[in-house]
Formats: structure tokens, C-alpha cells, sequence
């Protein structure tokens, strides 16, 4: 009776908004009678709303262990390792609830984002696929199904078509207006990727990518000031998104703006080594990254000296190793 007040009271304090004493009231009941399964859910989903998602993963572990047959702790389980990164884990869990619930179109929607985090995405086509099978009006869905598909060779006139469909089915979510605004870009429609990027950030001002976005699609208009004003404005929400860097730093070029232009190669350059140095542009030391580069790339894009310098003698090293690596062939 006791453990049943505590989870009972858990279940009170939850409603009312107060999680953390509703996590240390269902936390009492099982410590008094730990084989109730709803208990250990509920307490999962608490602490997932704390934003605790790897206690909560343990909390949905252990409501399997009492009942094995909880779909919805699959389901949930699923969920917090997909917070976590932990896709395979996921998979797994979410495939377990489809077992029990193959209808459910949310499932097959959820299991296709953990497919797309493994990297495979033929899988997480045919999940996302599955879920509209079951609900066609699934916005999420076909902005997750044109995610895949714009990864896929040949799937470009796909993507768009989901991407617009999660527009028309959820005018408010910005995220779609973006990846529209890309494949449109993709396609070599502007005008229009710019008003679907101009779409996302009226929804969602910060939207640090969209900026980014719609300053190269204004690029492709030939409003290079536009697109600079753009590139800067990312730049102001994420100091550290180096892509809009590089792309501001080029159209300032392009304008022959120079102000701020040294410090902001340096911090290109740092950025550029950092994400090297972590394996994000390729395997090796930056020396590699600059020896993919012929020198006349540096005459274009906006490098310092120092890059222009280790550029040329990278490349000159390469080709110092392919020449004596290639067989002798003799003179005719």
C-alpha cells in the first residue's frame, strides 16, 4: 500500500508539472515495490521531460525487465537512445514495439530516423515510406522521406516532392521550408529556394542554416550584398557554423570588401583544422586537405598566404610521391 501511495503521488506531481519531485516519488514506490512496470515508464518519461534521457533509458529498461511485453517502453526506450546517438540501440528497440503495434504509423517514422543515424538509407526510406502507407498526411514523415532521399543519387525530383507536401500538410514548421528551399536550390530554381528559405526564417528567426541557405541562393541571383548580409547573419546566431564563414569571406571577396578579412581567414583556417584534426573533413592531417587542392584554387577562394604557401607545397609533395611511385616508361 505504501509503495502504491508513493507512485500514486509520482503520478499527481507529474500532472501538476513538478518532475523532480514526481521522480523522487515514483523513485520511493519502487524502491518499496520495484516490479511495477507503468511505474518505471512513467518515471522514464519524467525524467526524459528533465531532459535526463539516459536515466530515463534506464527507467524503460527496467519497465521491460518487470514486463517484457511493454510495448510502449520499447517505443520509449527507442526514443531516449535516439537523444543519446545510440541509433543501433534504437533500432532495436523501436523494431521490438512494431512487433506488437505494425500499424502504428509513428513507429515505422521513428525507426526510419534511427536507420538514417546508422547510415542506411535504403532502410530508412522504406520506414518512412511505411509510415505514410499507414497516415499520408504524416508532415514529419515527408520531410524525414525527402531528408533520405536527397542523400540518394537520382532521388532529387522525390525529395522536392515530400519536402513540399510536409509544407503543405505543416505550414508552420520551418525545418520544411529549409529543405525545400535546398532541393528547389538543387533543381536550379532560385527565386523560388530563396522565398522558401525567407518561408523558414519567418518561422523560425534562427534558423542558422536557412540564412546560410538563402545567402547562397541570393548568390545565384547576383544580389551579392543580399547574400552577404545573409552569410553575416548566420554567422551572428552560430559564431562556430564555419560554412557560413567561408561562404561570407567569399562574397566579401566577390565585392572587394576586405573589412575584417584576416580575422576571419584565421578563424576559417582554425575551424578548418579543428573539424580536420576530428576526422569531419577526412582522415589525416590538414596537410592532406590542402594537398586535395591544386594551387589554383587559392588564386579563387579566399585563403591567406600561409594556406597559398602550404597549398603549393603540399600539392608539389604529392606529386613528388605519385612520380616515384609510377613505373619507369621508357623513352620512344
Amino acid at each position: 500500500l505504501l509503495a502504491g501511495a508513493h507512485i500514486l503521488l509520482g503520478v499527481v506531481l507529474r500532472e501538476l508539472g513538478r518532475l523532480e519531485e514526481s521522480v523522487e516519488a515514483y523513485g520511493e514506490g519502487l524502491r518499496l515495490n520495484p516490479s511495477v512496470a507503468a511505474a518505471h515508464y512513467n518515471r522514464g518519461q519524467a525524467l526524459l521531460s528533465l531532459r535526463r534521457p539516459a536515466e530515463a533509458a534506464d527507467g524503460f529498461r527496467a519497465a521491460l525487465r518487470a514486463d517484457s511485453a511493454f510495448s510502449l517502453a520499447q517505443e520509449a526506450l527507442g526514443g531516449a537512445l535516439l537523444d543519446l546517438g545510440d541509433a543501433d540501440g534504437a533500432a532495436e528497440a523501436l523494431s521490438a514495439a512494431l512487433r506488437q503495434r505494425p500499424e502504428e504509423a509513428r513507429l515505422h517514422h521513428s525507426l526510419g530516423k534511427a536507420h538514417y543515424l546508422r547510415g542506411r538509407r535504403q532502410e530508412a526510406a522504406a520506414a518512412h515510406a511505411a509510415a505514410l502507407a499507414l497516415d499520408p498526411s504524416f508532415a514529419y514523415a515527408h520531410n524525414d522521406l525527402g531528408n533520405v532521399l536527397s542523400d540518394l543519387p537520382g532521388r532529387e525530383a522525390e525529395a522536392h516532392h515530400h519536402y513540399a507536401e510536409a509544407v503543405r500538410l505543416a505550414p508552420q514548421l520551418a525545418e520544411a521550408h529549409s529543405n525545400l528551399g535546398t532541393a528547389l536550390k538543387g533543381l536550379g530554381r532560385h527565386a523560388e529556394a530563396a522565398a522558401s528559405y525567407s518561408a523558414a526564417i519567418r518561422l523560425k528567426p534562427h534558423l542558422c542554416e536557412a540564412h546560410k541557405n538563402l545567402g547562397a541562393a541570393l548568390t545565384e541571383l547576383g544580389r551579392p550584398r543580399d547574400a552577404v548580409a545573409s552569410f553575416a547573419t548566420a554567422l551572428d546566431i552560430n559564431p562556430q557554423f564555419w560554412p557560413a564563414l567561408y561562404d561570407l569571406l567569399d562574397g566579401q571577396q566577390f565585392l572587394c570588401d576586405w573589412r575584417g578579412r584576416e580575422a576571419r581567414l584565421r578563424e576559417l583556417e582554425r575551424h578548418l583544422d579543428e573539424w580536420h584534426s576530428r576526422g569531419r573533413l577526412g582522415a589525416g592531417p590538414t596537410e592532406r586537405l590542402h594537398a586535395g587542392l591544386a594551387p589554383f584554387h587559392t588564386l579563387v577562394w579566399p585563403v591567406s598566404d600561409k594556406t597559398r604557401r602550404r597549398v603549393a607545397l603540399s600539392r608539389a609533395r604529392r606529386d613528388v610521391e605519385a612520380a616515384e611511385a609510377a613505373p619507369l616508361v621508357p623513352p620512344l
